[in-house]
């Protein structure tokens, strides 16, 4: 689970009753608890065919029916959002969807957007007009969301800095040291951060520590060393959050 989301229903779970849906993760359905919250992985009713769709609105009606009655429905990224918020409609309760990916862009050089194809994009539309809120987490997707005519409301996505026990001090000045955690992959584009250390290290000592899963085999790398900068990018790959 992101851990934004996971500490805003942590949150949530002190003064209210939480259930967490989940579709696409594990083989089979199962429910267990993460601290207060229940959570209902549905599995992967329907995982092949035209019809998955049609077999994971079954499987969240059943459930949302089984746990039941709720207050409000909340759709994480318009995907799985769509289906919340017609559950929402057909319950007779709020729907709340949050886009925080790719919902209203095409950038069809790098294969990642939902605005590339009709089917994902009549998707976010109706999840947007259905649901009672859209929620985005920045003022720059708040302006990609009314381009494609969806009000959304800007609620930042934080984290809990407390979680991760007491913040080190270090005296402000050189040398600088920067830290980035993301999946290396395209639509991260380390290209573009690897071009600005390179381009900074012209004038000041800076390091660079990243933090992430490689999916591009070690690319990344190899642009790094061609740039001259290996020497200020450490490589930490996949760390747990403990760590």
């Amino acid at each position: 689970m992101t851990p934004a989301i996971f500490h805003l229903l942590e949150r949530l779970a002190r003064r209210h009753k939480v259930h967490a849906f989940t579709l696409r993760h594990l083989p089979q359905a199962t429910a267990y608890m993460l601290g207060e919250i229940r959570v209902h992985d549905l599995g992967r009713p329907g995982d092949r065919g035209a019809f998955r769709r049609l077999s994971e609105w079954r499987a969240l009606l059943a459930s949302l029916a089984e746990y039941g009655p709720f207050d409000i429905l909340h759709g994480y990224q318009a995907d799985p959002g769509v289906l919340a918020a017609l559950a929402a409609r057909r319950l007779g309760v709020k729907s709340v969807v949050t886009c925080d990916s790719g919902e209203f862009v095409a950038l069809p050089d790098i294969d990642y957007g939902m605005q590339r194809a009709l089917r994902t994009r009549t998707l976010v539309t109706t999840a947007c007009r259905l649901a009672a809120r859209v929620h985005v987490a920045t003022r720059f997707m708040q302006s990609l969301a009314a381009a494609h005519a969806c009000q959304a409301e800007v609620i930042p996505i934080g984290v809990n800095v407390h979680a991760f026990g007491a913040v080190g001090t270090r005296r402000e000045g050189p040398p600088w040291r920067l830290l980035n955690v993301a999946s290396i992959n395209r639509v991260k584009d380390h290209k573009t951060l690897f071009d600005a250390v390179a381009l900074v290290a012209r004038e000041v000592d800076v390091t660079l520590d990243v933090v992430g899963e490689d999916t591009l085999s070690g690319a990344r790398a190899l642009y790094a060393r061609d740039l001259g900068i290996d020497g200020r990018v450490r490589f930490h790959g996949y760390l747990p959050f403990e760590k």
